[in-house]
């Protein structure tokens, strides 16, 4: 595919701008009716509005606003990200270690990127502009200017050599200063994206477009160096009007270019895809896609057959919105003109000031007594507008959610009234999840490409340092690893403690250390990583030396290593379907690995057997025992057992030695309890090879 010309470029975006001329106004407008900005003629001063005064001119008229609409949306906003908070990554296969493996590390990266660019404050914004303008949109890039100040790039002469001081060291350009770089999560306003204007839906663009207002200044400061690029520049320097909520509709604006950006999508002529940053009059950059990836990931609330462009709640509440106000206005009409009481007399009647008495005000007449005609407050339309508002709750499924208390409901009981209730925005918060978990798959993807070691080291922990490559060589998600919605709303974790302690209930007794670490570290309400780590140590410890081994490295060994849990361990992996398809030099590392762990078990078993042999002491107190001993006399009675106190003492320590020798034997597998007893009898094992010992180099021919 030839590159486009600009003219062909301009044609694209006015095709794409004049098509969606009426969706791109609405949306616009949305803004506004959010806000609470209903009319476009808005008055200087809020008592221009609002008159007070009996006495209205014909050219003005009460416009009171009642939103609703602000509060519908912020209702759509709460549902939506009370069902979708977030996004996870987790193994596709949780059977698979090396699934798992990568499931962590991206984890541990998406993390690090949610809490350093506050995408939980971004995801309000982006289910905001989904539920009011019907669309949300995001460009994620990496930005090399931005981030910290790392240095100055070095001075070059023109043959592009360093240029080196009389000390000689290299001088730095300090007018050319080298930042970190940073990650930049662009919020795309949905009237200012453009698509290919033949496109029947989004999904079948080929490109999208961004239009962005920047200063002249600051662009002809980043093309000084190219007369054509500020020729470009200069000669799109216009006043334009442009769109602003904060004034209710549209200003002027001078000193500023229009710039668009154009994205095309991957395809088997542009394998990496292409973008266009041009003004009006030229192309200011054009070049394959960063990393092959393309930038934009969008979202529509309400798709519609045939019809490119999505719409929001707002359309619906819309009609319901005008009638609210509409009354509203007459209720505060009818209260200025006809609110006062009145008193009706007859003519010849007078009326004339009475005593006055505390509190008392009198009034004389003379002729027929008067009448009072009460004023008028406008209740006639209250009704009205409770019928319009229950209308609009209708239309927006509002009325569905059980806003009435609950707490006086059994857990139970609560878990499934919040259940059927957020089915009714299932729809909406399904595809505003769909949008989520794009916008995680395209960071991580890009993370692998841009992120530095020293961030990554950050992100995933020191501890996790060897593992940094493993990240960059991940699969694509789709095929091992899954990023999937993230149901941390208050229901969800209650639903999974109450179920968390109904096993514990009937199983907690049959857990182990690790097990109960397990369910302490992963409970919904508590965050014990730090304060039970240690009982997870173990299944760390074992899943590092599994990946290390999977890499054709033996892990280095530790006499205080828990043996019997790795054992253990180590025969549910070779009893794994993949562990066959592993290369045979991993497969011979894992039987090493177990030889290893069961010359261990047998040197405790041996320093337990040597506390037998013993001499036995014989000190202390005669302690007589519940054990008979026969006499000489086989006619006399047996006599009972006395035993000096040391050496009960010695044996209550050696039988405690033997027993913990002993019920770390029977946690273990069958086969390698039998093998280790085998060596034990033959008193001793061969010893592993001198290239394993204590993360020593790989033998030839062993995986690296």
């Amino acid at each position: 595919m030839k590159p486009l010309k600009i003219d062909e470029l301009n044609s694209l975006y006015e095709d794409s701008k004049t098509v969606d001329r009426e969706a791109l106004a609405e949306m616009r407008s949305n803004i506004l009716l959010i806000a609470g900005e209903h009319y476009s003629r808005k008055m200087n001063e809020w008592w221009n509005r609002t008159r007070t005064n009996q006495q209205l001119s014909e050219n003005y008229k009460i416009r009171i606003t009642k939103n609703w609409v602000h509060r519908a949306h912020r209702i759509y906003v709460s549902s939506i990200l009370n069902k979708a908070p977030g996004t996870k990554i987790s193994p596709r296969n949780p059977l698979e270690l090396q699934d798992q493996k990568d499931a962590e590390l991206n984890q541990s990266v998406w993390e690090y990127a949610k809490d350093k660019y506050k995408l939980k404050s971004f995801y309000r914004d982006m289910c905001s502009d989904f539920c009011g303008t019907g669309e949300c949109a995001v460009k994620i890039y990496f930005d090399p200017n931005k981030g910290y100040l790392k240095g100055y790039a070095p001075k070059v002469d023109e043959a592009g050599q360093p240029i080196l001081n009389e000390m000689g060291e290299q001088e730095v350009n300090e007018d050319e200063p080298v930042f970190s770089g940073e990650f930049v999560f662009e919020r795309i306003y949905a009237h200012t994206l453009f698509r290919n204007a033949s496109a029947k839906q989004m999904s079948e663009s080929d490109f999208f477009g961004i239009e962005k207002m920047e200063k002249s200044s600051i662009l002809k400061k980043r093309y000084a160096k190219d007369p054509k690029k500020l020729r470009f520049i200069e000669e799109s320097n216009e006043e334009f009007v442009v769109f602003d909520s904060n004034k209710n509709g549209y200003t002027k604006t001078k000193d500023q270019t229009l710039i668009r950006e154009y994205y095309f999508y991957p395809t088997p002529e542009m394998p990496e895809g292409y973008f266009y940053i041009t003004t009006k009059a030229g192309i200011l950059e054009e070049g394959s896609l960063p990393a092959g990836k393309f930038p934009i990931r969008w979202k529509g609330f309400d798709e519609h057959p045939t019809k490119a462009r999505a719409t929001s709640m707002v359309k619906i509440a819309r009609p319901f919105q005008a009638e609210i106000n509409r009354a509203s206005s007459q209720v505060a009409l009818h209260q200025i003109t006809l609110g006062e009481d009145k008193i009706l007399y007859q003519s010849g009647s007078k009326l004339s000031q009475g005593s006055s008495l505390p509190g008392v005000r009198g009034l004389t007449y003379t002729g027929t007594p008067p009448t009072v005609l009460p004023g008028r407050s406008g209740d006639q339309f209250y009704e009205y507008i409770s019928i319009q508002q229950a209308e609009m709750d209708k239309a927006l499924l509002i009325d569905m959610l059980n806003m009435e208390k609950m707490n006086q409901l059994e857990p139970y009981t609560l878990l499934y009234k919040s259940m059927k209730e957020s089915e009714y925005f299932s729809l909406y918060s399904d595809k505003f999840a769909e949008f989520l978990i794009e916008m995680t798959e395209l960071f991580l993807d890009l993370a692998k490409f841009y992120l530095p070691d020293d961030e990554l080291v950050a992100a995933v922990g020191r501890s996790e340092m060897i593992n940094i490559e493993e990240f960059r060589k991940t699969s694509p998600l789709c095929h091992q690893i899954q990023v999937e919605d993230a149901g941390d709303s208050t229901e969800t974790m209650l639903g999974r403690q109450i179920t968390m302690n109904h096993f514990l209930q009937y199983v907690g007794p049959q857990l182990s250390r690790e097990d109960i670490g397990k369910l302490l570290v992963n409970s919904p309400f508590g965050n014990w990583q730090d304060q039970f780590s240690d009982f997870t140590l173990d299944e760390r410890n074992f899943k590092n030396d599994c990946l290390s081994l999977e890499r054709g490295q033996m892990p280095p060994i530790s006499p205080r290593d828990n043996s019997e849990y790795v054992l253990k361990r180590v025969a549910a992996r070779m009893k794994e379907r993949d562990f066959i398809m592993l290369p045979p030099p991993v497969q011979e590392l894992y039987q090493q690995y177990e030889q290893i762990h069961l010359q261990k078990i047998e040197e405790e078993a041996q320093a337990a057997k040597a506390a037998q042999s013993e001499f036995v002491p014989v000190g202390g107190a005669m302690i007589a025992c519940d054990m008979y001993l026969p006499t000489d006399d086989p006619n006399k009675a047996p006599k009972r057992a006395r035993i000096p106190y040391q050496s009960l003492e010695w044996l209550l320590k050696i039988l405690e030695q033997q027993g913990m020798a002993q019920d770390k034997m029977e946690n273990m597998n069958q086969s390698q309890l039998l093998e280790a007893m085998k060596q034990l009898q033959q008193g001793g094992m061969p010893q592993a090879m001198p290239a394993m010992q204590q993360g020593a180099a790989s033998p030839e021919g062993v995986l690296q």
